[in-house]
């Protein structure tokens, strides 16, 4: 028995064991959702149990540990349990139906245990002789959880976590020099590498306008919104409609995997998909084992059209045949976003793209909060902090064009550089009024674009002024100067001025050119002219010399 590793799990592995040789003790592998991270730590630890070692593999979730035994058994690995009596049964049951034998085995060096059971474990002996540990869904690892204090007694081990998103909706770092134990991060796959290999799905994304408010939510401790008020504002017939529409006109029939925010909220969404003739069910984490499992076949077999679920299905869950995600949850956790969309994104026979339906804007909050166009892109990954977003410097051209929605399919798309305006699924073109109001929404959400208050706007007119003040009012005005600090006073005014004439000018022939071809009134044009370049035009006509000319040169060839 055995299973062959793909190239980029080859990869995780070599880049995996150089990081070691190097001396890094503790590392970070990166795979997507979808990557075979489960069969990964499997090989590990089987290279490690044939150097004699001893191996502990850690996970918090019944259904992770059930998927770290089988990509065990897979292997044909024995391993020893250190888990509930129920997850053990469980467990039991599944090697038996899979595989026609039981690989528990409670001698063996790899041991497959839940973070609460070992934790509280008497580990005097065992610890000592682990030279091993492996951790799925690491970016909960920080030195103060849980977590660090199963490791912390493995005095002798080195250590690898895996997860598809180092990243916390906390906003701590997972290093070992800031708030967690990791020393080096390897990224060994993107999704993007992943799509274009076809081992990953590719999909389309549809984002419907949304009925939720959550303008009055704040974000808690843990980095995400307090689940009892999100459900109060999320769980609504007409949010609920609009899924059960929306669903019905792009994907009717496609077999679906729905997220909501509680159990509660789950079984209010499936009953309306059932009472539209539907075939919906809930399930959670309070479902039986058994019914859940039944529940779960009956799905793989085509019995069931949609899973509804309160984050059952988010980290470490593989359904293969599902083509649809829903989104009713809105979270502020990029780790849960990312999870919850990869779902759409296994390949089978027959599945020509993935779809998901954001009813809730998680797609297009995480796009404008780390700058991405797409849901598989990611922000760069490092396991310092997050630091906050930065706008671009003076006179930045973003050239890079702004994903947007179809008003008339609700899919999100980025214009083409040939036709920039229609959609590159219906072929809408937005009128006037929708280019406007979707300028305005991307308006509202850029710190820097916002209605200049009154004392700002006299501030910059009143520097406009300056800069056109005639040359011998500016004479007078340095009179008083030394005559070489007068004199050079009085040439940097004049060329602050020649340059203002030039940049003027370009400003202008740039704005009849976009007014001819959108229409769009002024105070949109310029809005766009202060997007593409970083700089409002108002303040742009009391630069200094050189950055006008600078400007001026990008506006140019813009």
């Amino acid at each position: 028995m055995g299973i062959v590793l793909r190239p980029h799990q080859l990869k995780a592995v070599s880049e995996i064991e150089l990081a070691w040789s190097q001396g890094h003790r503790n590392i970070l592998d990166v795979l997507p959702t979808g990557a075979g991270k489960t069969i990964l730590k499997a090989e590990i630890a089987k290279r490690e149990l044939a150097k004699g070692g001893m191996v502990v593999i850690f996970a918090h979730r019944d259904v992770l540990l059930e998927q770290i035994s089988k990509a065990l058994c897979l292997m044909g690995l024995g391993h020893s349990l250190m888990v509930s009596s129920t997850t053990r049964k469980n467990i039991g049951d599944m090697q038996t139906v899979e595989f026609g034998k039981c690989f528990v085995n409670d001698v063996s060096r790899i041991i497959v245990a839940s973070v609460d059971k070992f934790y509280r474990a008497d580990l005097t002996y065992l610890a000592k002789h682990v030279t091993l540990w492996e951790l799925d869904e690491a970016h909960h690892l920080l030195d103060d959880s849980k977590w660090h204090r199963c490791i912390d007694p493995l005095v002798n081990a080195r250590g690898l976590g895996v997860t598809a998103t180092p990243l916390r909706a906390d906003k701590k770092g997972l290093g070992a020099e800031y708030d967690g134990l990791f020393h080096k991060l390897i990224v060994s796959a993107t999704m993007d590498e992943l799509i274009r290999a076809g081992m990953l799905s590719p999909y389309r994304v549809f984002t419907p306008p949304t009925k939720l408010d959550v303008s009055d939510l704040k974000v808690t401790k843990s980095g995400d919104y307090n689940n009892k008020k999100l459900a109060a504002k999320t769980d609504k017939s007409e949010i609920t409609g609009d899924a059960v529409t929306h669903y019905q006109r792009i994907a009717n029939g496609k077999q679906a995997i729905c997220f909501c925010v509680n159990i509660a909220h789950s079984d209010h969404v499936a009953e309306q998909f059932r009472q539209a003739g539907i075939k919906a069910v809930s399930v959670s984490s309070e479902t039986p084992a058994a019914q859940r499992n039944k529940l779960i076949n009956d799905f793989k077999a085509g019995l069931i059209e949609i899973l509804v679920n309160c984050d059952l299905f988010g980290e470490g869950f593989d359904v293969p045949a599902v083509e649809v995600v829903i989104m009713l949850r809105k979270t502020a956790s990029y780790s849960l976003f990312k999870q919850q969309f990869g779902r759409a994104l296994r390949v089978f026979e027959g599945k020509h793209y993935g779809i998901l339906i954001d009813h809730v804007g998680n797609v297009e909050h995480f796009s404008h909060e780390y700058s991405l166009d797409y849901p598989h892109e990611d922000p760069v990954w490092t396991l310092e902090p997050p630091r906050k977003k930065k706008r671009g410097q003076l006179g930045e051209v973003v050239d890079k064009p702004r994903s947007t929605v179809c008003r008339k399919c609700a899919q999100r798309f980025i214009p083409t550089a040939s036709n920039q305006y229609a959609c590159t699924y219906c072929g809408h073109v937005p009128t006037p009024a929708e280019e406007e109001d979707e300028l305005k929404k991307f308006r509202a959400k850029e710190a820097d674009l916002v209605e200049l208050k009154i004392d700002v706007l006299q501030d910059l007119l009143r520097r406009r002024d300056e800069v056109d003040q005639d040359v011998i009012t500016f004479q007078n005005k340095v009179r008083k100067l030394p005559t070489i600090a007068r004199n050079s006073a009085v040439a940097n005014h004049k060329n602050r001025q020649n340059a203002q004439i030039i940049l003027r000018d370009e400003i202008q022939k740039w704005c009849t050119k976009v007014w001819q071809v959108t229409g769009q009134s002024p105070q949109t044009i310029q809005d766009e002219f202060e997007i593409k370049f970083g700089v409002n035009i108002l303040k742009a006509q009391s630069l200094s010399a050189n950055d006008a000319r600078e400007l001026t040169i990008k506006v140019r060839s813009s």
